[in-house]
């Protein structure tokens, strides 16, 4: 998968689809594209909090970081982790995975197909675009803050 999601659904959408409302929904915007290696935001539902929707910055954090998301991420890329992986790697995930589960919700996702010999890139989404759910992690940050990985 690309560091790219798509998220076109309207609040309503959402909150209707998964009959929970926004924290913050005045917060919330579409976004037909979604890059994660900029500072994103993107929609979840928490195992903590699991009656609402939170926002999370795209890109695992440790709970404890203060310097800029920008920085770590430049060290170590948190988008997206591989659960085949996961053991070899350091506490960072290992305690999310087993304490801080989340649904990243989102209309879509790009990825790459090979097509005659040249790789193109595709976008994957349901019917009408409607929301649905990838399984992620997630840490609340000392400040409040929650950021997620898929």
């Amino acid at each position: 998968m690309y560091y790219k999601l798509s998220n076109l659904a309207e609040k309503k959408m959402i909150e209707n689809a998964f009959d929970r409302q926004f924290e913050f929904p005045n917060l919330y915007q579409p976004s037909a594209f979604i890059n994660g290696l900029e500072e994103s935001t993107l929609s979840i539902i928490t195992s903590e909090h699991p009656k609402k929707i939170q926002f999370s910055i795209w890109g695992l954090l440790p709970e404890s970081f203060e310097d800029n998301w920008d920085v770590f991420q430049n060290v170590t890329n948190t988008l997206n982790i591989n659960l085949e992986n996961i053991a070899k790697t350091d506490l960072l995930y290992n305690d999310a995975l087993d304490k801080r589960r989340c649904l990243v919700i989102i209309t879509g996702f790009f990825t790459s197909y090979l097509h005659n010999g040249t790789i193109s890139p595709y976008h994957v989404y349901l019917e009408d675009h409607k929301p649905f759910c990838v399984a992620g992690v997630y840490n609340t940050l000392e400040d409040g803050f929650l950021t997620c990985s898929i």
